[in-house]
């Protein structure tokens, strides 16, 4: 399974941040996870087509 990250850091800044700061830091994050799920989804896909 994907490993979990630390994101105390990333709420604190986000927490101290201005609005549009906030949302511009919440789009990257939200990008990085949907890259790092497709990531582990091939990764998934490539195992079980080497198993088969």
């Amino acid at each position: 399974m994907l490993k979990r990250r630390r994101t105390a850091r990333f709420k604190r800044n986000i927490r101290n941040a201005s609005p549009n700061r906030r949302r511009i830091m919440l789009k990257n994050i939200h990008k990085k996870i949907l890259h790092r799920r497709s990531q582990y989804g091939m990764i998934q896909m490539t195992e079980e087509t080497t198993s088969a």
